[in-house]
């Protein structure tokens, strides 16, 4: 495809995963998810940070060296805005 147009194929298949996948943590994982969010002391400090300063975290949690769908699902099930 070249660098023209392969760039924004991949670019733009990267966004709509991304945005399905918090789509469905958002729609579908949430309810069974946030019991665990509620036992675990981390998590909910993860909850307090995102809740307090969202656009910090949201670059600090995509320059994280985890895997984009830890990121995407875990960000979902939190209850947030």
């Amino acid at each position: 495809y070249g660098l023209r147009l392969g760039f924004p194929l991949v670019y733009l298949g990267k966004v709509l995963g991304c945005l399905s996948a918090f789509a469905i943590g958002r729609s579908c994982l949430r309810d069974c998810c946030e019991r665990h969010v509620r036992k675990t002391r981390l998590l909910r400090a993860v909850e307090g940070a995102v809740a307090k300063e969202p656009l910090r975290i949201a670059f600090l949690s995509r320059a994280a060296y985890l895997p984009i769908a830890f990121k995407n699902y875990g960000l979902a099930v939190l209850d947030l805005p």
